[in-house]
């Protein structure tokens, strides 16, 4: 930091922060008239020697839309813990054994915020029982909340989508990046209630001991600024929040991208069946494939089904991340097929082998439309870069996550319609319902952020009331 220029990585230099401010609060105060005193005896400052950022000024932001939104939801949390497993485990095997009896709808409702969970009236009757085995002098926090995750770990926070289990713990996988994040953990219980749901030893919850989010953090900057090639869809909310205005550069070459016609299938399996066909097409042809998925789940099932049919490929995920840079080296050449999360979506660049511009360049594949337009456009842009020809389709179905989420009663008209032999559909009739329903997730995953930025602001200006 004493450079003019320090380059990093945006969680470290608010990690940084959040330990400075650390620094300075465990530093003596000065009482009235202490500094008269010091300049009187000619004594030193007090030390601060251990704090390292200079202030905020300046900062110039990478995949801004990244950085400031998608990962608005997760605010910077230094923590500790005193111990390796937890002391009292017992509220977290009852409360994961409720939630297997208690049933949706009836008990508990799912919001349409981000694992959300309420219980009805009934719900919380049957959770208060008296003949239930609770371990009242084992709780940290009311007893519903211990509910509450358990029902969340079940039916809300899914295996292979949201975290992995590695080595006997349970690892989170970063929604944006598709990458693991071994040294987060959920906080308020939640990450305990995964563990038990998954049958893990419990691990001691975390203490928190100074955050902030994301937002609140880049706005103490005086002057903010980035660039992105996905800014354009959040300009409102980058001016909303931030005032900060979205200016368009012109293209340096023109574009010859090419978007093929979107696909819609009645079920997970009659679509899966369809990109395994078309994977089979261009690899015969030599066009290298980039298959971008969601979840490791759907990955590893393409690439089993791919296995079963004799095309070879390379996975990229969260599990399988050994010669990430070496799988993304070969992913353009001629006849390469490549699955992968969103390891090999923003950022990513894959450069094309000798003579592959002329089969058409690399062709991306989407499983499935996500909750942000921007990923899907993330995704779709690992294909016709720097003015190269390539090409991009989506496949969807009644399966998908932002359909069975956003909305369910969508996918059930969807599964129950009659396709074609190979359970297509028309897909004029609907994407308009798929482009509904991730503008719903867009809007409250935006509405989400803003509730965070104003429980930030809350908490600072309360802290400062207190002090």
């Amino acid at each position: 930091y004493a450079a003019d220029v320090t380059y990093g990585t945006g969680t470290e230099f608010g990690f940084d922060y959040l330990r400075d401010q650390l620094v300075r609060l465990r530093a003596p105060r000065d009482q009235p008239g202490d500094r008269f005193t010091r300049n009187l005896l000619g004594a030193p400052a007090l030390d601060l020697s251990a704090v390292c950022q200079r202030g905020l000024v300046h900062t110039v932001v990478d995949e801004i839309d990244s950085i400031l939104i998608d990962d608005a939801t997760t605010p910077l949390v230094i923590s500790q813990r005193s111990a390796e497993f937890h002391p009292a485990p017992e509220p977290f095997w009852v409360a994961r054994d409720l939630a297997g009896r208690l049933q949706e709808g009836r008990d508990f409702v799912c919001g349409p915020r981000k694992n959300e969970i309420r219980l009805t009236p009934d719900g919380h009757g049957r959770v208060q029982a008296p003949d239930l085995p609770v371990p009242w002098a084992r709780l940290k926090r009311p007893w519903v909340s211990y509910v509450e995750n358990a029902l969340r770990a079940r039916h809300r926070i899914q295996r292979d989508v949201a975290y992995l289990v590695r080595e006997g713990k349970v690892v989170i996988i970063d929604e944006a990046t598709g990458r693991t994040r071994p040294d987060s953990s959920w906080r308020e219980g939640l990450h305990q209630a995964v563990e038990a749901e998954c049958g893990l030893p419990l691990s001691a919850e975390s203490e928190t001991v100074a955050s902030i989010s994301r937002q609140r953090f880049y706005r103490l900057y005086e002057s903010v600024t980035g660039m992105s090639g996905t800014a354009l869809p959040s300009a409102g909310e980058f001016w909303e929040v931030f005032r900060l205005p979205v200016q368009t550069i012109p293209r340096h070459r023109p574009s010859q991208a090419t978007r093929l016609p979107d696909r819609v299938f009645t079920s997970e399996s009659a679509k899966f069946r369809a990109v395994v066909e078309d994977i089979g097409e261009r690899h015969r042809l030599g066009q290298p494939v980039l298959v971008g998925s969601r979840t490791i789940r759907n990955s590893e099932l393409i690439s089993g089904m791919l296995g079963e049919v004799r095309i070879p490929h390379r996975l990229l995920n969260a599990r399988e991340d050994a010669g990430e840079a070496a799988v993304v080296a070969v992913a353009g050449q001629a006849g390469a097929v490549t699955i992968a999360t969103h390891m090999a979506g923003r950022g990513t660049h894959i450069g094309l082998g000798e003579g592959v511009a002329a089969l058409g360049g690399l062709h991306v594949i989407c499983l499935e439309m996500e909750e942000s337009s921007r990923i899907d456009l993330q995704l779709i842009g690992r294909a016709a870069r720097q003015g190269e020809p390539g090409s991009a389709q989506l496949f969807l179905g009644a399966g998908d996550h932002l359909l069975l989420h956003h909305d369910p009663d969508a996918a059930a008209r969807l599964a129950a319609t009659g396709g074609d032999a190979a359970g297509e559909v028309p897909a004029a009739d609907w994407i308009p319902v798929f482009a509904r329903a991730q503008r719903r997730a867009e809007s409250a995953r935006h509405a989400e952020r803003l509730w965070l930025l104003q429980r930030d602001r809350w908490l600072s200006e309360t802290k400062l009331r207190i002090a």
